[in-house]
């Protein structure tokens, strides 16, 4: 797995996609620029994981039960690079949600400040203020200034919404960077960062890999304490 692209290109290409897939309809940005933005993006990234180490081990399927792979996935990740300003405040959120469908989430005022202190982190960035300018100029963002698309992305990623009988027990930063368990089943839990504490922690249980799709990625199975 190529670490190269930055944890902030990744966080923020949850907003992205929704531009994407809004400019599909109103033809406001085209193919060739959203490739040409990324790779911009890509290029500011102060904050790249370039050198973090994976280990594949054995390639296994989603339907067997046993554990061919002892070791790691991810290998140690420096001190350094967890410390930055967007690391430590992404890290910080990671412990603020109810794992199950159905458990209704209760946030706090220091969760609400994390959330702010988090999406400021963001656009103290390059990658974050080359985003903002490009979003606004192409009309994308709510209002007519910085502040206003940080509300924008605040609702995006932190307003809660029902995934069971009405239950405000959801929302898409945890779902996409945090995980849940619906049913016995881990669901979203697209992020590095979270993989690589909650397997260091011993909450989760590396089990090999399904497919390798290319060298920057692999879909890896997982158990998530008693959960596959």
């Amino acid at each position: 797995m190529d670490f190269s692209t930055s944890l902030v290109v990744a966080i923020l290409g949850f907003f992205f996609g929704a531009a994407a897939v809004l400019s599909q309809r109103e033809r406001i940005v085209s193919n060739s620029e959203l490739l040409r933005i990324s790779s911009q993006l890509s290029m500011l990234d102060e904050n790249s994981a370039f050198d973090i180490q994976t280990n594949k081990q054995c390639h296994t399927t989603s339907s067997a039960t046993s554990d061919c792979a002892p070791e790691r996935f991810i290998g140690s990740v420096s001190d350094s690079l967890l410390g930055k300003p967007t690391y430590r405040a992404l890290i910080a959120l990671l412990d603020n949600y109810e794992k199950k469908h159905g458990k209704r989430e209760q946030v706090t005022s220091q969760e609400s400040r994390e959330e702010v202190t988090f999406l400021n982190a963001i656009f103290e960035t390059p990658v974050g203020r080359k985003l903002y300018e490009f979003l606004n100029r192409k009309g994308l963002v709510d209002g007519h200034s910085l502040n206003d698309f940080k509300r924008q992305l605040h609702k995006i990623w932190f307003k809660l919404y029902s995934k069971w009988k009405g239950v405000l027990d959801s929302c898409g930063f945890e779902h996409v960077f945090v995980g849940q368990l619906k049913e016995r089943k881990v669901t979203g839990f697209h992020n590095w960062v979270q993989l690589y504490i909650t397997e260091k922690t011993g909450q989760l249980n590396y089990l090999g890999y399904t497919k390798a799709i290319n060298v920057s990625r692999e879909v890896t199975r997982q158990r998530w304490g008693r959960y596959p």
